[in-house]
């Protein structure tokens, strides 16, 4: 029987992992509640799969893995082959699992691969006077020919960016609290989200609300989904917005939770919880949970259907600052940020500081 799975990245205390499902396995229920219905509004989940194997791909290099310093985000490409961002450099990793230092450019993120073999990546760089920080979108070219998008927009601390299908750059703006077009043709405007309005609201264009909006995906239904924050917490909630501007809200995080959780990373993907195609979306996501003084307890992989259908991948592990391959409901995570489906599996960039 076939395999895909979980792939994990790691060096240090950082690493790129795979998770890849097992077919010839069964489904088995069992996570925190009996629920027979799964709410949205909640992460209490009843079907849980134990289908899928966590394997590490590039890791510690005292463990004898193939090395890659603190592997922070990931993207793949249509020709197989994966982006990595690792402090000031990107590696590329063929589809045959080779890889190599890419390209250097000071603090890249957000990396997402274009066609005909572009990247595009955030680089974060302090003014020359020392008065802020701002954000500059960059685009590598197949021959590695570097361009600047000139956004017209002075942007902070931005951490992600996604291409539309009509090859215009979507940008969170989370500082101010919107979502940033960057049209192919060099304009830009603002698709959704009012400059200096803090909230949660769906709407058009805006009379849509959001709250420090983080990370960003293209879907292949046309629309920008986005991790956004509500109130005072990061990574609250999943919204989908159409190019035309129309915000909806797909999932929210239950607020009454004993302890805080926040959605660290996640993947728009036409699989369903047992990795098949489906002609629907569907997300992936990693939820960390805290203490009240922000002590990391724990992460945990979600699947999230169409319909809503919220299915636990990996366990609710007690975080313990150890790496553990195997079957997912055993397998431990240290500080999953880079996340992307590819037909193979599911590629995670697991990072963090040195011990």
């Amino acid at each position: 029987m076939k395999s895909q799975i979980v792939k994990h990245f790691t060096v240090y205390a950082g690493l790129l992992c795979a998770i890849s499902y097992s077919s010839c396995k069964k489904d088995a229920a069992t996570i925190i509640q009996d629920n027979e219905k799964v709410n949205s509004d909640s992460l209490v989940a009843m079907a849980a799969t134990t289908n899928y194997i966590v394997s590490t791909v590039v890791g510690r290099g005292e463990l004898n893995y193939p090395y890659i310093p603190y592997p922070y985000l990931i993207c793949s490409a249509s020709d197989g082959s994966k982006y990595v961002s690792s402090n000031n450099d990107i590696f590329r990793i063929d589809p045959q699992g080779g890889y190599t230092k890419y390209f250097t450019y000071y603090n890249p993120t957000g990396i997402k691969a274009g066609a005909k073999g572009s990247i595009y990546f955030v680089g974060n760089r302090h003014e020359g006077d020392g008065s802020a920080d701002s954000s500059t979108f960059v685009k590598l070219d197949w021959n590695k020919k570097l361009t600047i998008l000139p956004v017209g927009e002075r942007l902070r601390y931005i951490g992600d960016m996604a291409i539309g299908s009509d090859s215009s750059i979507l940008i969170p703006d989370g500082e101010n609290h919107r979502i940033i077009r960057y049209s192919k043709d060099g304009v830009t405007s603002v698709l959704a989200g009012k400059k200096d309005v803090r909230g949660f609201a769906d709407g058009v264009g805006d009379k849509a609300h959001f709250t420090s909006p983080t990370l960003v995906k293209f879907g292949e239904d046309g629309n920008l989904w986005v991790v956004d924050g509500t109130a005072y917490n990061i990574g609250q909630s999943i919204r989908k917005v159409s190019l035309s501007g129309r915000v909806t809200t797909v999932f929210k995080l239950n607020p009454q939770f004993t302890n805080p959780h926040s959605i660290i990373s996640f993947a728009v993907t036409r699989r369903d919880k047992n990795y098949n195609l489906t002609p629907y979306q569907n997300v992936f996501f990693f939820v960390r949970s805290f203490t009240k003084d922000r002590k990391i307890i724990s992460n945990q992989l979600f699947h999230l259907s169409h319909n809503k259908v919220l299915t636990a991948i990996t366990g609710d592990i007690p975080e313990d600052f150890n790496y553990q391959d195997g079957p997912a409901m055993q397998a431990n995570f240290y500080l999953p940020i880079g996340l992307t489906v590819t037909p193979d599996g599911i590629y995670v960039a697991d990072t963090g500081t040195a011990l």
